[in-house]
């Protein structure tokens, strides 16, 4: 299908495909490491561990292709400016940052433990903003890389790209100096990693990477491809280090990325995960407060419920209970 095709108020079905996909593996990821805090030895015993190798696989793809994606969004709006950005888009970041951030310290003082497998609260009053929640760091990593995004608007790659990485390692070295404040070191491990690098090739590389979406026989060569030598990389070179795992990462998201824009192709596929992906980014807001709550819920009621169930359950309520609020609020 050509892009004209895919375009409805201006999105694009398989970049929301793609979100949908990478935003039920956040879910998925959070509602693993939650049944891990219930079950710690069910490594040992060896049930669901297909969960957490699936998990571990989607680590070098779950955020880099949520933010390449973003970038892809944002490179269209970068003609706009300045003026639009701090009137528009930096406000709206603002607004979502301070509600959820209010909700957030609200829910932990009923009680609620957003983060089962981290301290409790979360985030201590004198900190508020300044560490973020957990789940709020997309939206400050959102705009630190639309803002440089900007910054670099008209410079020549050849100025860009060594900005972009000389900050990616900047902020993957000072992520461990900041262990008083959690969320402030996931911000900084993120935009290290993925954030970064990844959104910033989305503003580079959209009329490439849009020109290729197009053709689905392109796209099938080059998730195998992609695909196979990412995870030949990965799983014989064993890559340690901030460079090696993003050179990893890379043709890893971008095998995901053709695999999904052939998925996209099959109808109910498409529609299923296109309407969670267009409900992304309050997902990834709303999500863990049902999976915290869930997972209150069942330990306290229902202490012996079998690990499978107790995931489904996790899982369910994050992402169709998100799903379902973005429609009533």
């Amino acid at each position: 299908m050509r892009e004209s095709q895919h375009q409805t108020t201006g999105r694009i079905l398989w970049i929301d495909v793609v979100r949908g996909v990478m935003i039920s593996a956040v879910v998925l990821l959070h509602a693993t490491l939650a049944l891990q805090v219930w079950y710690p030895d069910l490594a040992a015993t060896g049930r669901l561990t297909w969960v957490a190798r699936l998990c571990d696989e989607l680590d070098q793809v779950r955020m880099p292709s949520l933010f390449l994606c973003a970038g892809l969004m944002f490179s269209a709006c970068l003609g706009r400016g300045w003026v639009w950005f701090v009137r528009s888009r930096l406000p709206v970041l603002i607004w979502l940052i301070a509600l959820w951030t209010v909700i957030s310290a609200g829910a932990e003082a009923m009680g609620l433990h957003l983060v089962p497998w981290g301290s409790f609260p979360l985030v201590p009053t004198e900190r508020l903003f300044l560490d973020p929640y957990q789940g709020l760091w997309f939206l400050y990593a959102l705009a630190i890389v639309s803002a440089l995004a900007l910054l670099l608007k008209g410079l020549p790659i050849s100025i860009q790209l060594p900005v972009v990485l000389g900050l990616s390692a900047l902020s993957s070295g000072l992520s461990p100096l900041v262990t008083e404040a959690p969320g402030l070191a996931l911000l900084l491990e993120e935009l290290g990693k993925s954030a970064l690098v990844f959104f910033m090739l989305g503003v580079w590389w959209r009329p490439v990477i849009l020109r290729l979406a197009e053709d689905r026989r392109r796209a099938l060569a080059l998730q195998i491809i992609l695909s196979v030598f990412g995870a030949g990389f990965l799983h014989f070179w064993q890559p340690q280090g901030l460079w090696w795992l993003m050179l990893a990462a890379l043709p890893m998201t971008g095998g995901y990325l053709a695999m999904i824009r052939i998925l996209a192709s099959w109808a109910a596929f498409a529609r299923l995960f296109a309407a969670i992906g267009r409900h992304s980014l309050e997902i990834f807001c709303l999500h863990q407060f049902l999976v915290a709550a869930t997972f209150q819920l069942l330990r306290h009621y229902a202490p012996e419920t079998e690990p499978g169930l107790v995931l489904t359950l996790l899982f369910a309520s994050g992402l169709a209970g998100s799903l379902a609020l973005t429609r009533v609020l």
